[in-house]
């Protein structure tokens, strides 16, 4: 039997590639990457060449993740995905980050039996240096209790 690769190494693969090849981005491809047991995450923050690449960048990134994620799963799975038109990020009581704008992924992969979160979004720090970036985030949690059977029985609410 073929083991199958984590949704999270085809999209670190898929989104380091992008990054390469981006006219929109600037930098190194760079996301760091970490694991622990059944948990691994990664994340990346990438600049624009320019204001309107990374409107641009958004855009492209989501299709890509989205079409990744399509691939990965087929029919063996369920993809909840979400717009984001505008947020905060708060840090120790301040926000300091403002949400331009973005997409919210969750993904629940039966045959790997894995629940995965991913966020792109275009942020802007709100104090100096005023800029702005993309920003790209996934959690994979393999072997989620979300498959343990049974779930409590029913999925109705009971009292």
């Amino acid at each position: 039997m073929k083991i199958m690769p984590s949704l999270l190494d085809e999209l670190y693969k898929s989104i380091v590639e992008y990054v390469g090849k981006s006219r929109w981005l600037s930098g190194s491809p760079a996301m760091t990457r970490n694991s622990r047991e059944r948990y691994s995450i990664c994340s990346g923050n990438f600049s624009a060449r320019d204001p309107e690449g990374l409107s641009l960048a958004i855009n492209e990134v989501t299709q890509l993740i989205e079409k990744t994620i399509k691939t990965h799963i087929g029919s063996h799975g369920e993809l909840i995905k979400s717009a984001i038109r505008t947020g905060e990020i708060w840090d120790s009581s301040k926000n300091y980050f403002e949400i331009k704008a973005g997409s919210h992924f969750e993904v629940y992969c039966f045959t790997c039996r894995s629940l995965t979160f991913v966020r792109i979004q275009h942020e802007k720090m709100l104090y100096a240096p005023e800029k702005e970036w993309l920003s790209i985030d996934v959690d994979e949690n393999q072997d989620t209790l979300w498959f343990a059977e049974p779930l409590g029985g029913s999925a109705s609410f009971s009292r």
